[in-house]
């Protein structure tokens, strides 16, 4: 009988987005379903142990209401339905981790290092550890390959050094996958690899997947128009207004600013997943949420998040037609606005282009493995 292979995921660390919570776990659902043992490499922003411990303490204050520091433990209670998600949901992950030395020791026992999807390789996000995301910490004897890593941005944003950095540890990879078009120029000008693009993990998974988190939950209520934007303006709000006004269609919408003053909860994943599957139409400058817009093959208007990286829209968009549901400047051209609304999409044909880029991204990771 063959050895279960031990495959470790490294993503960014796992807090509150939705969109980087989710990504990584289609990932190790998927490879699960493919006979594999997946471990999330439960790594941490870098803090001393101590320190570590002393914000584990004080966010279990039970007089938080009197004097709570720092807002700890009123956090801790905000996130509640997101951490029992990442406890429930990774059954075999590695003990938290803070540090390259306990990395290093957590990581010995897998076969193979995955490191993706998301801006895992966005200088600007990860230039502390890019060491880290570029697997420098990986021995010799163990697989490296990233699946859908992102640099966010159409170019290296690091100066020469760091690129000189990064080509060295490219060269140390098994396998390299990109999310973007424009990811796979920029590694290909560095080092002689192939790299391949390849579709977002939750596009890994079939619809049904989603569907059973879902289930996990009783949710019952009507969504028309789901407004999820990340980065609200005003011109952005004025934008999902008139869409509203012009299909007449109640507004939805999930509170992302943070509220810990008033004894909430932060929605759960499934009621995040709900909303696009029960949505009627749906505005996004999410990447996800562009993406599970057409997962759940709904009517959907992206408007171009450029402070996020633009390239992760027009990447994908292009490549199963739908460029044309993207607005890059939400204060104006109305009548592209118009066109969009009144023009239905052909989720046959997206989905045919769909299960081809699924097959090869799916035969990349396996064969790969």
């Amino acid at each position: 009988m063959l050895k279960q292979k031990k495959i470790g995921l490294l993503t960014m660390p796992l807090i509150d987005n939705y969109g980087g919570i989710i990504q990584i776990k289609a990932l190790y659902h998927f490879l699960n379903s493919n006979g594999f043992k997946a471990y999330l490499i439960d790594k941490k922003y870098n803090i001393p142990f101590y320190k570590n411990l002393i914000k584990k303490i004080l966010s279990h204050n039970p007089f938080y209401k009197i004097y709570d520091f720092n807002k700890y433990t009123a956090r801790r209670l905000y996130l509640r339905n997101i951490n029992n998600f990442i406890a429930d949901e990774f059954e075999n992950k590695t003990k938290e981790i803070f540090n390259v030395p306990a990395l290093i020791k957590e990581s010995k026992k897998f076969d193979t290092i995955i490191v993706g999807s998301d801006q895992v390789w966005r200088y600007a996000y990860v230039k502390k550890d890019l060491d880290v995301y570029f697997l420098d910490f990986v021995s010799n004897n163990q697989k490296k390959i990233s699946y859908a890593a992102s640099f966010g941005v159409d170019f290296w944003e690091g100066d020469l050094n760091t690129k000189k950095n990064v080509t060295n540890y490219l060269k140390s990879f098994n396998a390299i996958s990109l999310r973007e078009d424009s990811g796979v120029k920029i590694v290909e000008s560095m080092v002689d690899k192939e790299a391949k693009q390849v579709l977002d993990p939750t596009f890994l998974p079939d619809i049904s997947f989603y569907n059973s988190l879902i289930s996990k939950e009783k949710l019952n209520f009507k969504v028309e128009l789901f407004n999820y934007v990340l980065d609200t303006s005003t011109d952005k709000l004025a934008f999902v207004n008139t869409i509203s006004n012009e299909l007449n269609k109640e507004i939805k919408e999930i509170n992302l600013q943070e509220d810990i003053d008033h004894s909430k909860k932060k929605q759960s994943i499934a009621e995040w997943l709900y909303h696009f599957k029960q949505a009627e139409f749906i505005v996004t400058d999410s990447f996800h949420g562009t993406v599970f817009s057409i997962i759940f093959n709904k009517p959907f208007i992206t408007i171009g998040n450029s402070s996020r990286g633009l390239t992760r829209f027009t990447s994908l968009l292009k490549q199963i037609g739908l460029l044309d549901r993207l607005i890059i400047d939400c204060s104006r051209d109305n009548t592209k606005i118009e066109e969009i609304i009144q023009t239905p999409i052909n989720y046959d044909e997206v989905n045919k282009k769909i299960a081809v880029l699924k097959k090869e991204s799916s035969e990349f990771l396996l064969n790969n493995l």
